[in-house]
């Protein structure tokens, strides 16, 4: 007798249950509105220059409880001397030929912009705590300046978050912070050399289409 086989009833299987997509991360999210290796990013940018008008605050309050240093003595001669150049209109030479210091041998932008700034506001004299309070307000803005070549120098290179890393290292830098308080020689000098190298990666980068603006700033 043929047997019949009873149909083998269909197994119901049960839908999968869908995970739930709980979406990207804070991270991701942060990621997505932030490009941290770009530098072009907006926002990273307003951190970077907010941070680099708070570093200008905190260096010039600071430089204004800040002691007078060896450099600062012998350079108040040379301001001294160089704002009678200039008022002479070139009469007395005075500033080119200080034996004992040698600072005829310095760039005096420096002491032309301290000087002026201390005429205006008649603090004219080195026997005035007011005149080395406005050196030193100047000392840290060229520091201040220092700092923030730097870091648009390391955001040129790894973007705007490497930048504000390196604003932040620089910034917290005993050594480099001190000075910026009250060395009115060294400062303005590391100034200008960071913007050399600054405008100068800038120049090499812009090659062969250089920009009129990067060959002023850079001369």
């Amino acid at each position: 007798m043929s047997q019949h086989k009873k149909p083998t009833p269909a197994i119901s299987q049960k839908p999968k249950a869908k995970t739930q997509n709980i979406g990207p991360s804070f991270l991701s999210k942060f990621q997505q509105k932030i490009d941290l290796t770009s530098s072009q990013d907006p926002i990273l940018k307003k951190i970077f220059w907010g941070l680099s008008i708070f570093c200008l605050v905190i260096t010039i309050i600071l430089s204004q409880k800040s002691g007078i240093n060896a450099d600062d003595r012998m350079q108040n001669e040379y301001e001294q001397n160089i704002m009678k150049y200039y008022a002479t209109m070139g009469s007395d030479t005075g500033a080119l030929n200080l034996p004992k210091t040698k600072m005829h041998y310095y760039g005096g932008v420096f002491e032309v912009l301290s000087g002026l700034t201390n005429k205006i506001l008649g603090q004219d004299s080195p026997d005035q705590l007011g005149y080395h309070k406005i050196r030193h307000a100047w000392s840290a803005i060229f520091g201040t300046g220092a700092m923030v070549f730097t870091g648009l120098l390391a955001s040129s290179i790894g973007g705007w978050l490497t930048g504000i890393l390196a604003l932040i290292f620089i910034f917290l830098t005993p050594s480099f912070l001190g000075h910026s308080m009250m060395n009115p020689k060294d400062i303005p000098f590391a100034m200008g050399y960071i913007m050399s190298i600054y405008y100068t990666y800038l120049l090499l980068t812009q090659l062969p289409d250089l920009k009129r603006k990067t060959l002023m700033l850079l001369g």
